[in-house]
């Protein structure tokens, strides 16, 4: 269930009709909630063809669960550190029960 707002039917008609669009995800595994940002950021940093479409736009969505939602300090190290190569980044954020802990990443780069 969205937290946030989904994305506008015409951002989705852009992602559907974009001559150049990558759609993947990232999902920490630390079964502790205080290090799931440091999870995903070192993964970004030794794998950076995850999220290195410099100059694309960026749909995030970050889900998490209600017992362990999403931290403002989260949100800042992702921004701040990961994302600051797109365009524009449209956020989503969302609920997943099943993450427990964990955090989940589900994003697009699209021209």
């Amino acid at each position: 269930m969205p937290v946030s707002a989904p994305p506008e039917d015409e951002l989705l008609d852009t992602l559907l009709t974009s001559p150049e669009v990558y759609i993947s995800k990232i999902q920490s595994y630390t079964g502790d909630s205080t290090k799931r940002a440091n999870y995903i950021t070192e993964i970004i940093k030794n794998y950076p063809e995850k999220l290195t479409h410099i100059g694309y736009n960026l749909l995030l969505c970050i889900s998490t669960s209600s017992e362990h939602p999403l931290l403002i300090d989260e949100l800042k190290q992702l921004s701040e550190d990961l994302f600051k190569r797109a365009v524009s980044i449209t956020w989503c954020i969302k609920k997943d029960e099943q993450l427990d802990k964990e955090m989940r990443i589900d994003y697009a780069y699209y021209a």
